[in-house]
């Protein structure tokens, strides 16, 4: 079987389509699976202009406009999917494809001048088509997933509003104790006759002699906070770690413990004779390494260059010589003015020569060779080695004199790894030498219990007083509120967990670090609660029964008096916050019924 035929039983038998189509415009080739995925006869497409024949035929635009690409755009692989639309035989609508078109011009090997484009193509409608069921399903799971979502949004919510209307409540259940205990015996007794839902109070006016008797109050609007108590001790607001740089032997301690130092002032001196020793031998090696790596640096002009330079040139001199005595006895032998053994023996010292310089450039260009090898590499890299060693030491050497970071005040040492420097101790890198406080504010640490830990939240204001300091108050924040629950003592031996929380004053006057001291112990008061315009009302106006909290509102226009059901909030020994059912200004008897 002739090429030929083997190429045309290969495109018969392919089920992907194969287009053909010259230089001059013509389809060359139009397999049968070409003219069943196009719905076009063979007959009808080869051997007739391309544009002419696709171009005309409805359904074939996204196809034609490919293939158009791919002309124009000869350098260029060309891949897209693309829509045709060809004659049903089943019924009056066209079928609709989806076909993966890839097209791209064939070159000569040899040349590479242009023989025509070729295009191949396939059938991807299933493909196409659940890739579409595929985002169609996609996109009804993110929207089932976004209705999900809205739906655990409102859940969300209504699940905090119950948990708001539960605290709520809880507050309501304090504020009737409270004001049970404020209303006395008397209220109770109304209440408790009030099991039952009573009816609305009859209005009664100013006229008779027990309304002219009524005392009111208005209800009005004040400042309510609400604050917990707590006790610690002053601390440094933060503490600097001052480490050893080396090792090395103390020769000089320079502070106390519980002494104010500043910023820069000698702390610790170390004994730098060894440090000392070692620098040296650090410059030493420093200035090896630095003379090594210049001579790679110049290597041109290193000596062994010159010296194998100058013999070489010595010799292209020798060698020019020695060929002219070569040549002028090889003309005088011819003449028979000399004999051939002179003539030989020229010719022996100008091979010589010839061997001595070849040997001598090799040895230049081997000398020249190690000016760019491994050698210069490491060069480089010792005098790296060396100049970072000398810097460190430097630095060292330097810190030998330890000093102050900050101004502060010297800590007794807490921590484990801190030593008790004196004159003579020893100390490794890192050793923890002295801890400074710095006294730019104040830190203040206490604990809370589990009830009211709940309350205290970051960035709640905090006033801090002491028994040490009476003429002194400072405002601060709490910055922390621990996670974790240390366990406290209670009582005869029993244990309640409790809550590490720090306040934090930031600033301190000079006459106020002149009157504190670190370690004093310290009250503070936690505002948890502050709403600077609560409605407030005075206990005695309210009447607590089973059924909710009343009081009696009287019209001031009609002097008509009607009993109202109000929503309680916080309580003080006095007063009571009312959340819901009066307004500013409404007046209340104070005396309910």
């Amino acid at each position: 079987m002739t090429d030929t035929s083997l190429h045309s039983e290969v495109l018969e038998h392919m089920d992907g389509g194969v287009l053909t189509v010259g230089e001059d415009g013509r389809v060359l080739t139009f397999n049968p699976s070409a003219a069943r995925l196009l719905g076009l006869s063979p007959d009808d497409v080869l051997d007739q202009p391309f544009a002419a024949t696709f171009m005309a035929e409805d359904g074939l635009d996204d196809f034609s406009q490919a293939i158009m690409d791919a002309i124009y755009e000869a350098g260029t692989l060309h891949q897209r999917i693309v829509r045709v639309e060809r004659p049903s035989e089943a019924s009056a609508e066209p079928d609709v494809l989806s076909l993966s078109v890839t097209a791209s011009y064939l070159t000569t090997p040899e040349t590479g001048e242009r023989r025509g484009l070729i295009a191949i193509f396939t059938d991807v409608s299933e493909v196409m088509a659940l890739r579409d069921a595929e985002h169609a399903l996609a996109e009804e799971a993110q929207a089932q997933s976004s209705k999900l979502q809205e739906a655990y949004g409102e859940a969300a919510t209504a699940n905090q509003a119950l948990a708001a209307a539960t605290k709520r409540e809880r507050f309501g259940i304090l504020a009737v104790v409270v004001v049970f205990l404020g209303v006395g015996f008397y209220a109770w007794m109304d209440s408790g006759m009030a099991d039952e839902p009573s009816a609305p109070r009859a209005p009664t006016t100013a006229s008779t002699p027990e309304a002219a008797e009524e005392r009111t109050v208005p209800v009005t609007r004040q400042r309510l906070t609400q604050t917990i108590a707590l006790t610690g001790a002053l601390a440094a607001i933060r503490e600097e770690e001052v480490t050893s740089p080396a090792q090395g032997v103390v020769a000089e301690s320079n502070f106390e413990y519980g002494q104010q130092v500043e910023a820069g002032q000698i702390l610790v001196e170390l004994d730098a004779s060894r440090i000392e020793t070692q620098f040296r031998s650090a410059q030493a090696a420093h200035i090896k390494a630095l003379a090594r790596y210049r001579q790679f640096e110049n290597w041109d002009s290193n000596i062994e260059v010159v010296r194998s330079r100058r013999a070489l040139n010595r010799l292209r001199r020798d060698l020019e010589t020695q060929n002219n005595q070569a040549e002028q006895a090889e003309l005088l032998f011819e003449k028979g003015v000399i004999p051939a053994r002179e003539r030989d023996s020229a010719n022996q010292r100008l091979a010589n020569l010839q061997a001595d310089y070849a040997i001598a450039n090799q040895d230049l260009e081997n000398i020249l060779a190690r000016g760019k090898s491994d050698d210069f590499e490491v060069a480089r890299l010792e005098l790296e080695n060396a100049e970072s060693a000398l810097r460190v030491l430097e630095e060292t050497l330097e810190k030998a004199t330890i000093r102050s970071p900050v101004s502060g005040v010297i800590l007794p040492p807490a921590d484990s790894r801190a030593k008790r420097l004196v004159k003579g101790s020893s100390v490794n890198p890192g050793d923890l030498l002295v801890t400074i406080g710095e006294l730019t504010g104040l830190s203040i640490t206490s604990q809370v219990d589990e009830v009211d830990v709940v309350k205290v939240e970051m960035g709640q204001r905090v006033v801090v007083k002491g028994d040490a300091f009476p003429e002194i108050q400072l405002d601060g924040v709490i910055d922390h509120v621990s996670s974790q629950a240390r366990v406290g003592q209670m009582g005869l031996g029993s244990a309640a967990p409790m809550f590490d929380v720090r306040a934090r004053v930031e600033e301190l006057s000079p006459e106020e670090l002149e009157q504190l001291r670190l370690g004093m112990s310290a009250d503070l008061d936690v505002a948890v609660y502050d709403e600077p315009n609560a409605l407030m009302l005075p206990l005695e106006a309210v009447e607590v029964g089973s059924s909710g909290d009343f009081v009696y509102v009287k019209d001031p226009e009609t002097d008509a008096i009607e009993r109202v059901r109000i929503r309680t909030g916080l309580t003080t020994f006095n007063a009571v916050q009312v959340l819901d059912g009066l307004e500013e200004g409404d007046q209340v008897l104070l005396s309910p019924r």
